[in-house]
């Protein structure tokens, strides 16, 4: 699609998400589920926990970020967050 307008890109960030599961059980000691983890459906399937946002280099396939979320967090901004922080990283090394 780029190219198709005399852009190229040669390197970047690619940028993945999972969710990390948690018990939605209220069977514990303070009788609460935890606040900071969030319902959100994949699919057809409801899952209950936290995601997980990861920034890869595109060139050498290594993580340079990762940022947690409630699961029910906005995706296109952990996209901006991470590529901030490999932008970060850079201009430290």
């Amino acid at each position: 699609m780029l190219q198709g307008h005399g852009l190229k890109v040669g390197t970047g960030t690619i940028v993945g998400a999972t969710i990390i599961s948690a018990p939605s059980s209220t069977k514990n000691a303070d009788k609460k589920r935890d606040p900071e983890m969030h319902q959100v459906a994949k699919g057809k399937n409801w899952f209950f926990g936290m995601k997980l946002h990861i920034g890869v280099n595109s060139r050498t396939g290594l993580a340079h970020s990762a940022v947690v979320t409630a699961a029910t967090g906005v995706f296109l901004r952990c996209v901006e967050v991470c590529i901030v922080l490999a932008r970060l990283r850079q201009t430290m090394n």
